[in-house]
Order: C-alpha cells, then sequence, then structure tokens
C-alpha cells in the first residue's frame, strides 16, 4: 500500500499556502487553455489530475470488499482533514454552547474508537485463522499493549496542537488501513465481539470506520461554523481536491509499488503552486 508522500505533500503545500484566501483573490489572473477563471481555475485543474490519477491508475485493478470499504474510510478520513484546514489551535479547547465536546474532546474520542475497532477487528479475524471456532472478545491484558506499545497512545498524546494531535491520527490511521488490507471476502462474515449487545459482523465493522468518522466530521464542522469559523470558498474547493486526493491514493491498497505518475503529477501540481504564488504577487 505504497501512499505516495510526494503527492500528497504538493497537494498540502498548495492547499495550507492558499486555504485563507479571500473568495475575491481567487480572481487573480491566470489563464490555462482559454479558460480565463483566475486562480479559482488552479483548484480545478489539482482536482482534475487527481480524479484522472484515480481513473487511470484504477481503472484494472481488483479490490476486494475489506479494500474497498477501507477506501471509504480513507476518504472520510481525507473530508476531517478538509474540515480543519485552517483551524487555529485557539479553537481546540473552545465550547460551541454548554455541555458540547470540544474539537479537543472530539478527536480525541474518534482516534480512540478507530483504534479499538481496529482491535476488535483484528482478534476476530486472527482468532478465525487460527482455527478458533468459539467466539470471545478481546482479553483486558491485550488493551495496553494494543494502545501503549502499537499505537503509541500516552497521556499527552492529545494535549499538543492541532498540528500534533493530527499527525498522530496520520499514524494511527495508516496503521489501520494496512491491518485490514489482506483481510478476504469470506472473512467479512465472522463477527467479532463487543460492547454491543449482539455481535456483528466483520463487513459491518469496516464499514463503520467511515460512518463514525463522518458522524464526528459532521458535528465538528458544525460547532466549528457556530465557533465562527468561516468556510471560505477556498476551503471548499479544497475539500473536493481532498476527495480526489483520497481517490488517488485509494488505488494504491491493491498496488505493491507506487507509480511513476504520482511523482509526475507531484511536479506537476508545485509548478501549478508556483504559477499561483506568482499570480498572486502581480498586481
Amino acid at each position: 500500500m505504497p501512499i505516495s508522500k510526494e503527492l500528497r505533500q504538493s497537494v498540502m503545500d498548495f492547499a495550507v499556502n492558499t486555504q485563507a484566501l479571500p473568495d475575491d483573490r481567487l480572481a487573480a489572473r491566470w489563464d490555462w487553455r482559454g479558460y480565463e477563471e483566475g486562480i479559482r481555475f488552479i483548484h480545478f485543474r489539482f482536482l482534475e489530475e487527481l480524479n484522472w490519477l484515480a481513473a487511470s491508475l484504477g481503472a484494472e485493478l481488483h479490490q476486494t470488499p475489506a479494500q474497498r470499504l477501507m477506501t471509504q474510510h480513507h476518504a472520510a478520513w481525507w473530508d476531517l482533514r478538509a474540515v480543519l484546514l485552517g483551524v487555529g489551535d485557539d479553537l481546540l479547547d473552545k465550547e460551541p454552547f454548554a455541555g458540547e465536546w470540544t474539537l479537543r474532546q472530539t478527536l480525541n474520542h474518534l482516534v480512540e474508537v478507530e483504534w479499538s475497532h481496529m482491535k476488535v477487528s483484528e482478534f476476530a479475524i486472527l482468532r478465525a485463522r487460527a482455527g478458533e471456532t468459539e467466539r470471545a472478545g478481546v482479553p483486558d491484558d491485550e488493551w495496553d499493549p494494543h494502545f501503549v506499545e502499537r499505537g503509541g497512545f500516552g497521556k499527552s498524546v492529545f494535549e499538543g496542537s492541532l498540528g500534533s494531535i493530527l499527525a498522530f491520527h496520520d499514524r494511527t490511521h495508516h496503521k489501520v488501513l494496512a491491518a485490514f488490507s489482506d483481510v478476504q471476502a469470506d472473512e467479512m462474515f465472522l463477527k467479532a465481539v463487543f460492547w454491543e449487545p449482539e455481535d456483528f459482523e466483520i463487513a459491518f465493522r469496516l464499514g463503520r470506520f467511515a460512518s463514525h468518522m463522518a458522524q464526528h466530521t459532521i458535528q465538528i464542522e458544525k460547532n466549528l461554523a457556530t465557533l465562527g469559523h468561516r468556510f471560505t470558498e477556498a476551503r471548499l474547493l479544497h475539500r473536493r481536491i481532498f476527495a480526489a486526493l483520497a481517490g488517488a491514493e485509494s488505488v494504491c491498497f491493491a498496488l505493491d509499488d507506487e507509480p511513476k505518475e504520482y511523482s509526475e503529477t507531484a511536479d506537476y501540481f508545485r509548478r501549478l503552486a508556483g504559477e499561483a504564488e506568482a499570480a498572486l504577487a502581480a498586481k
């Protein structure tokens, strides 16, 4: 699962540098092959190229049901990152209203639940592969090693800046994706024991990753709006770009090596970012 760091960084650098632009600055002069829509159109060039990567490289690939569910989870993860683009640390601990979770509390919950669900499903799959037929929940003595040793969770993980929390989530999230890359179709019908009054199939549990992420992304989006964070046109454009990046990255879930097209696209994106900077600097 060779996620392209170069491609991702080229997108993130552009987004970070342009997300705070006032709407009218998107009209800064930039023309492309007859399109005279300003640097706003550079955003669409990012979107189009990422969509083409996903379409062209993924056309002949086969993904298992588990891998497809993980691509949906990855898309939900990128949507969360898009919503948090441009959010300052000053909003981390502000209550949108009395009794509502702060952003820090919501992210703490979201990341810990993702990591817990990973253990529950993985435990059930590994037991079945070892020939165990009786269902069982994760033993109490396996939780601390899973969180502390494998996940790197500690008391200070969620006490830092938003950037440090997101960097930590980046690491744990990609471990979750890797954990289920080899789950076979027949294993999707195994049942895993957790807190619910009934045991759910792996298919539901892997799908729950994306829906739980979406559930709290919506909560965060609503609360940020309440706190006065503006979802500008640039940020809305970046949200579409991040969705397209998730699609391009998800192609890698069925690959062993990184395609050269990722590096070529990253080069093009860096050129576009330079042209956007020049257009904004011109009078």
